[in-house]
């Protein structure tokens, strides 16, 4: 009889991965703390987060939708805007589906060394405007808000630290940045914040379309959870965002609103 008295931990988790497409800074110590919650309340599915470089998240993008039974990405507002301003390693959108939105509406705007107030920026000729990623939010950002004559918008490959030191250095007019990368030279006193951007920021996690519709309910409800505790939330409180706990409906309309959101901003102000 005692042969029968078989514990459910015999059984292997599923693993699932989740892919991160960029240096492992407090959006990816989010993701890593979640999927530590998750595989913490239960024992169903091995959460495994995994950085993936490569073209903004492109890369990560296609290794979710070639194995879409067991992959997930978490990228930045880059996920919806690349497909739109770039064909470098092109992927459908539609293809996805968002499943947790891990923070929200974080600040993105214009820091300085070089001047103290917005007018005096505006009133330079020839302005110089650093952004982080051409095809990106920054540049989109930068367009928006930049929009003398003459000005050139500047491409950091190396990113925002790149960017900062172009500023710092005094080489730059401006340049855009999000609230969790530029607060510790705001705090201290480095830059100036001139401006923010009428555009935000934010961090979700996308599973391909084609993941079991049975699968998806599970790990949003166990990602979600995992997402609303006190040891994730503090990691992002640099970037002051919002947080909003979803149904998968309500995150699928969130996201058709975005596609189109960005398919007309893109169409506006087209990259370099």
């Amino acid at each position: 009889a005692l042969l029968f008295v078989i514990s459910m931990d015999v059984y292997a988790a599923e693993v699932i991965k989740i892919l991160w497409p960029y240096s492992m800074e407090l959006p990816w110590q989010n993701l890593k703390m979640t999927t530590e919650n998750a595989n913490a309340q239960q024992n169903k599915y091995q959460f495994q987060p995994e950085v993936k470089f490569g073209a903004g998240g492109s890369v990560a993008a296609h290794i979710a939708l070639n194995n879409p039974s067991n992959t997930l990405v978490s990228n930045s507002t880059t996920h919806v805007i690349r497909p739109f301003s770039t064909k470098d390693g092109w992927y459908d959108v539609d293809q996805f589906r968002p499943i947790l939105i891990q923070a929200m509406d974080v600040p993105v705007m214009l820091i300085s060394k070089k001047h103290s107030t917005m007018k005096e920026f505006t009133d330079t000729r020839k302005l110089n405007v650093g952004i982080s990623a051409i095809g990106g939010i920054t540049e989109y950002a930068a367009k928006m808000m930049v929009t003398n004559q003459g000005t050139q918008y500047i491409n950091f490959k190396g990113g925002f630290p790149e960017m900062m030191t172009a500023i710092l250095g005094g080489h730059l007019d401006g340049g855009i940045a999000t609230l969790d990368s530029a607060k510790r030279f705001l705090d201290s006193g480095s830059v100036v914040r001139l401006a923010d951007s009428s555009l935000t920021f934010y961090w979700a996690i996308y599973a391909p379309v084609k993941m079991d519709e049975q699968k998806v309910k599970e790990i949003h409800t166990i990602l979600t959870e995992a997402s609303n505790q006190e040891n994730v939330r503090k990691i992002l409180e640099p970037a002051s965002p919002k947080y909003f706990q979803w149904s998968l409906p309500k995150l699928q309309e969130w996201y058709v609103s975005e596609k189109v959101k960005w398919a007309n901003i893109v169409g506006k102000y087209p990259t370099q």
